[in-house]
């Protein structure tokens, strides 16, 4: 059997006092650079013939089947009908007249051609090979889908059998197997309409669904998000491999802009914005701006900049060739790949539209060049192997930089006047700790927590390596206990100490310093109705109080742009 992939693989089922009919088709199909599968010369002697014939269909993309007065009366033919049938192979069927009414039921309400003499019979079946080869995308895409179902069909066989059953794993293997097919039945049913949804979670199975859907678009206009779309810098070569497919199979007009949390960010994209370049080239192009700038964008997308997952999602256009031409509209965040259909006159065409021109007002920049009022920038191959302009295009896209602040709580000896007070700090760092990896707290807050460390103070006694000169460490004894949280932006740090689950867990830390607490504490409580003034002035004498127990030190970074960008980029697997 011949496997050249631009071949139909048609399988031949006929009854052996019908060989010459087979003779003629295997004539016609190889004319019509088709591919014959029939039992002669593929099943050898002393092969079993049912697993012989399930293997010749496995490897088919569809049926002929010319049904005489001896072939309908054959066991072989209807047994290999059956099968084709089952494992949805499409089935082409030519047709005695005499035996119309001899066919089996599931071909009788399918269309058929029919003839009379052999004549016709040539003529007919040269003119169904001809119109098969005009479906051979189509037979080649539904003989594949099928192929897996029937793989899915054998492997469940093997899995509810009673010798796997026996076995230990086989006791949750079955049920396991249940609840996958029926994600798999949702996903499906979802992929039916026009809103596809799947669960990803792993950057992995993102690209495994996203590039058949990418792969087939004639026009992208996207947005990748630095948080997201992690997997253009993950160190896994598992993740570079799957993206590397992923962006080849983008077209090469593909506009994508890439948002930056950071300059450190961005320069560490570098190398891969020189891959997207070199990919899309002139008929494409890669931008990259801020995440405030973003902002303004997307309001002139028509989209709600409240929105909480604004920043937490990538987001898409894909244009389809067609008459009408066709729009999809794409999203990922942590969670969820979502495809939705834009149909006509929508919310969505309209916010599709406006992408498209702000695309296209990007593109016209020349590279390296800057969009003023929306402050993008259209990427230039190796600009950050130019120091000084590189600083300078960064230095246009954060003009308001957002800078890391380290927020350290130190706790002094006063706090842990006993056990008591102990086990409580504790229990309240430890829920504060859990609360700020499980921000965001709320719809309305994002907060971004690159780190939270909780210690105990430690004198380590050392001496200078080369003066012998005692280290003086004994000052971590004034604060026991220190609390450290490293935050994205000093805007994040004022968020989160307003947050009312801030102040819950503040109470309580409160409290387990000094019991009195509790009293003003309540009377805040009881006060809520009345004077704001009034309850203010209640909390402010609970921190003065508090001054004896602990100490609050904020403190930003002072890297330059210049400083950010000394490190080397992140490089793509190229292999």
């Amino acid at each position: 059997m011949r496997n050249n992939d631009s071949e139909l693989n048609i399988f031949i089922s006929y009854c052996w006092k019908n060989k010459t009919y087979r003779e003629t088709l295997i004539r016609i199909l190889e004319c019509a650079n088709c591919n014959a599968v029939y039992d002669e010369g593929l099943i050898l002697p002393g092969d079993e013939l049912d697993e012989g014939i399930i293997k010749l269909l496995n490897q088919s993309d569809a049926v002929i089947v010319c049904l005489t007065k001896k072939s309908v009366k054959s066991k072989a033919v209807r047994e290999e009908l059956t099968r084709a049938h089952h494992q949805g192979l499409k089935i082409y069927s030519v047709v005695h007249r005499s035996v119309i009414s001899a066919m089996p039921t599931f071909l009788k309400g399918k269309v058929y051609l029919d003839y009379e003499t052999d004549d016709e019979l040539i003529s007919t079946l040269k003119r169904l090979v001809k119109n098969i080869r005009k479906d051979e995308k189509l037979l080649k895409a539904s003989s594949k889908v099928h192929h897996l179902i029937q793989k899915q069909h054998v492997n469940a066989d093997y899995l509810i059998s009673r010798e796997r059953f026996r076995k230990p794993e086989g006791k949750w293997s079955h049920k396991l197997m249940a609840a996958l097919f029926n994600n798999v039945d949702n996903e499906l049913q979802s992929l039916s309409s026009a809103h596809y949804e799947a669960i990803v979670s792993k950057d992995a199975n993102f690209l495994m669904r996203a590039k058949p859907i990418f792969q087939k678009a004639n026009q992208i206009y996207a947005v990748s998000i630095d948080s997201v779309s992690t997997f253009w810098v993950s160190q896994k070569s598992s993740d570079q491999k799957l993206a590397k497919r992923y962006l080849e199979t983008q077209p090469e007009n593909t506009m994508r802009l890439f948002v930056f949390t950071n300059p450190e960010a961005a320069h560490n994209h570098a190398n891969v914005l020189d891959v997207h370049s070199k990919k899309y080239g002139s008929s494409g192009g890669v931008f990259i701006c801020s995440r405030p700038a973003y902002m303004n964008i997307v309001k002139k997308w028509g989209c709600d900049e409240n929105d909480p997952d604004l920043l937490n999602c990538d987001f898409g256009v894909l244009e389809y060739e067609g008459a009408p031409q066709t729009f999809y509209e794409a999203k990922l965040d942590r969670a969820f790949f979502k495809v939705k259909r834009v149909h006509n006159l929508s919310h969505l065409e309209h916010r599709a539209e406006a992408m498209q021109t702000s695309f296209k007002q990007f593109k016209i920049l020349n590279e390296g060049g800057r969009e003023e009022s929306l402050n993008v920038m259209r990427w230039e191959i190796g600009l950050h192997r130019k120091r000084d302009r590189w600083v300078t295009a960064l230095e246009g896209l954060f003009q308001k930089r957002d800078r890391e602040i380290l927020h350290l709580v130190l706790f002094t000896q006063e706090a842990l006047h006993n056990d008591d007070a102990i086990t409580k700090i504790r229990e309240r760092v430890h829920e504060l700790r859990w609360a700020l990896k499980g921000l965001p707290i709320d719809g309305s807050h994002s907060i971004v927590v690159k780190d939270v460390w909780f210690g105990e103070s430690e004198v380590v006694q050392a001496r200078d390596a080369r003066t012998q000169g005692l280290l003086q460490t004994e000052e971590s004894k004034r604060f026991p206990y220190v609390l450290f949280i490293r935050f994205e932006n000093a805007s994040n740090l004022k968020d989160w100490y307003e947050l009312p689950k801030h102040y819950e867990i503040r109470r309580g830390l409160f409290e387990a310093f000094d019991i009195n607490l509790a009293e003003l504490f309540s009377l805040i409580e009881k006060k809520a109705s009345e004077s704001p003034t009034e309850i203010m002035q209640i909390y402010e004498k609970i921190e003065n109080r508090v001054y004896d127990f602990m100490r609050r030190m904020d403190y930003t970074d002072t890297d330059t742009i210049g400083d950010l960008i000394l490190m080397e980029p992140f490089s793509p697997a190229t292999d």
